[in-house]
């Protein structure tokens, strides 16, 4: 059985069904209302909007898609994490969508399941052809319909796939952007028709974003060529601006936006800032140190140039560790990879050209050795370790020399018209009589090609990836008019602009005296308050001494939460040891992050007070009767069976959780009775599926002797009726008793 978290998800994929029967869409419409009442106000907004489409004239729904418990299944999914029900719920209902997950947060499962249940063929644009091999392989073993287009492919293998599109086979689709470019796809595309348009990376769209690709800004356009029925773009890095510019850039359609937070518990957050002499010995040292704690574990080491890619790889090399490194200029980068991959390197020596679609769970450590160019760029790279759930660290090194070389790289980036100019003119002594031009893969510095994006983005010619990662493009003026020159001016300014403020961020992040974290969230726009699983970072606890900061006033622009931290005996903290134990087998076998199951501070919580009933439980802050009604009875018995207290248990605290809102005058033994009850029936499922808390108190409180008496209380309807009416009235007839 599935569990599917708090909006009904299942629901919606019978909803989009394929010949449902009219009673039973009228049926499975009112179940979907009646969940919109019971239903936090974050979500009601979702499961609003996927009524009201549903419930409107729609085209005809393909007759091809899967039952969504066979999808999860088949993917080895086993419960959906906060965020994904949201998300597929919206999908389903072929609303347009904007989801931003932090990195190992599971943002592919938001597309991948609604479009196989969709059926029909939905278009995943994704930026890489490594991630697009990853999810392609992984999809197909799972024995979902899947296929992908590349220019890697021979001229056989791609007339394959269009056979199969032309075919009508039902299709989850990857290509690259570049793939627009060619009539024939987008014609057999729009022939077919797209269920569900997808965007991958989606800041790569926005020209805010930290990893702007001139290929995306074009994909919106395509949407509507295609015949998309909804669209759904995801990433994981985007301030409040950039997805204002992502669903501008695509054409979205009051998009459902859902986001589940940008803090990750399980990474620590270590950033070391130096200057003056002395400054590359402490960099090694603070290395060495990090590289110490994790023993063998994986890890990689962002370097700021090739140079001191290979050169880091060498020293380590030479100290013992089973070392690499990775960058654009080198020849082994695939075979590299695949021994990172493997475990036969530990530890890669990289510039930015490596990770994004490298799917390794289990990578521990995350160095900066030099600083990034923004923090974007940065919290993307952090991100990278621990996607398994598990503890994980990311240390920056932010060196003055490194900042001052960026800032010297954005000071020259400067250009004129007259810069343009000189492009366009060597483009056209070489361009074919149409305009086309092919720029072969080395051919540019960093120089040309920022006036190549430049030039592209005020019209004057096209670019587009070609084979053996060149560039392709098409001139439509051979020099800028008036107009042209004065948008130049214009583009450059933002863009520079955009490159000292994401500079900026960065700095502050390394150089202010606030807690990492903190930084962070405030950053991306995140109001939730950080909860690390263990050390939040160096400001709120200094793993070493070379790290510990300033004690002069320093003012977090949020409260540090490390500061709330439970103070344990000895007797306390071996229970606590015993529900982490516990709650890494649950996330293990729900393949969720440990924090989603309970947050450390929650455990701690427990440990100090030892809650002995249900009600004690929930009424810890943070707890609440989700965790209470999904793991009440496996803590207890934990919490039971732990050594005893020294002095004996705390004294207890009110409960002020235990009755709903407006319910204190329900009999709060009846209540709990119910709530056992509603635990059973709900099986494998929470127990808010069988009914809400607010129901359940007025069945408490008016005790309802026949069916006629209980479908008269808000949130029972036909199904509540059918499924669990008989077992209650046996409850209810015992309270009697």
């Amino acid at each position: 059985m599935i569990s599917y978290g708090q909006i009904p998800v299942d629901q919606v994929a019978t909803l989009v069904s394929a010949g449902l029967p009219e009673e039973q869409r009228q049926a499975a419409l009112a179940e979907l209302r009646r969940a919109w009442h019971d239903a936090q106000e974050s979500e009601r907004a979702v499961l609003g909007a996927a009524g009201r489409a549903l419930s409107a004239e729609r085209a005809e729904a393909p007759a091809d898609g899967l039952p969504l418990d066979d999808v999860l299944q088949r993917i080895g999914v086993s419960a959906l994490r906060p965020g994904q029900d949201r998300a597929i719920t919206s999908a389903l209902a072929s609303l347009d969508t904007l989801v931003v997950m932090a990195t190992g947060s599971g943002k592919s499962l938001c597309y991948q399941a609604p479009a196989a249940v969709l059926g029909g063929l939905s278009l995943v644009v994704s930026p890489l052809i490594a991630l697009i091999e990853d999810q392609h392989q992984a999809l197909t073993k799972a024995g979902l319909p899947t296929a992908m287009l590349s220019s890697q492919m021979d001229e056989s293998a791609q007339r394959h796939v269009f056979d199969r599109i032309n075919a009508g086979e039902p299709l989850l689709l990857y290509v690259a952007p570049e793939r627009f470019n060619s009539s024939t796809f987008v014609e057999a595309i729009g022939r077919r028709g797209v269920e569900l348009y997808v965007v991958d990376e989606a800041h790569c769209v926005s020209e805010w974003g930290h990893d702007f690709r001139p290929d995306y800004r074009r994909v919106g356009e395509f949407r509507d060529r295609v015949g998309a029925r909804a669209t759904i773009a995801l990433t994981a890095t985007a301030t409040p601006k950039v997805q204002h510019d992502i669903a501008a850039r695509l054409g979205l359609r009051e998009p459902v936006v859902v986001t589940t937070g940008f803090d990750r518990p399980n990474i620590t957050y270590d950033a070391l800032n130096l200057a003056g002499r002395g400054t590359v010995a402490r960099k090694e040292a603070a290395l060495r140190e990090a590289l110490k704690e994790v023993g063998d574990g994986p890890a990689i080491v962002y370097c700021g140039t090739r140079r001191a890619s290979d050169d880091l790889a060498d020293d380590l090399r030479r100290e013992g560790y089973r070392t690499a490194a990775y960058h654009a200029g080198r020849s082994d980068r695939s075979v590299t990879q695949a021994a990172f991959m493997s475990g036969e390197v530990q530890i890669m020596c990289a510039t930015n050209a490596f990770g994004m679609g490298v799917d390794k769970p289990d990578i521990r450590l995350v160095v900066h050795w030099a600083a990034p160019d923004s923090l974007e760029q940065y919290y993307q790279e952090a991100g990278r370790a621990g996607r398994d759930g598990e503890q994980a660290r990311a240390l920056l090194l932010a060196a003055s020399t490194d900042i001052g070389r960026i800032k010297n790289r954005i000071g020259t980036a400067r250009l004129d018209a007259q810069d343009v100019d000189g492009l366009l003119r060597r483009l056209a002594s070489q361009a074919g009589p149409d305009g086309d031009f092919d720029l072969p893969r080395g051919s540019l510095d960093d120089r040309q090609r920022f006036e190549l994006a430049m030039a592209e983005r005020v019209g004057v010619l096209t670019t587009a990836a070609a084979p053996g990662r060149g560039v392709r493009g098409r001139l439509r003026n051979d020099r800028l008019d008036a107009s042209a020159a004065e948008e130049l001016d214009r583009q450059v300014g933002v863009e520079l602009r955009r490159r000292w403020n994401a500079l900026d961020a960065l700095v502050s992040y390394a150089e202010k005296d606030w807690c990492r974290r903190a930084a962070i969230l405030n950053y991306f726009g995140d109001q939730r308050e950080g909860a690390p699983e263990e050390r939040c970072c160096d400001f709120c606890e200094a793993p070493s001494p070379e790290f510990a900061q300033p004690q002069a006033a320093p003012v977090p622009r949020r409260p540090t939460p490390a500061s709330e931290e439970v103070s344990l005996e000895l007797a306390d903290r071996e229970l606590l040891d015993e529900l982490r134990k516990w709650r890494r087998a649950v996330a293990k076998e729900l393949g969720w992050p440990a924090f989603r199951i309970a947050s450390n501070r929650v455990l701690q919580e427990i440990a100090r007070s030892r809650p002995d009933d249900g009600r004690a439980l929930e009424a810890i802050r943070g707890a609440g009767p989700r965790l209470r009604e999904s793991y009440g009875e496996a803590i207890l018995a934990i919490v039971a069976g732990a050594a005893p207290q020294v002095g004996g248990p705390p004294a207890p605290r009110p409960n002020t959780r235990a009755l709903p809102k407006g319910a204190a005058d329900v009999d709060p033994d009846v209540f709990e009775r119910l709530r056992e009850w509603r635990r059973e029936r709900a099986e494998d499922k929470p127990a808010y599926t069988v009914c809400a808390d607010a129901t359940l108190a007025e069945i408490a409180r008016r005790r309802p002797s026949g069916a006629a008496a209980l479908s008269q209380i808000k949130g029972v309807g036909p199904a509540f009726l059918g499924r669990h009416s008989e077992s209650l009235f046996v409850v209810l007839e015992e309270l009697a008793a």
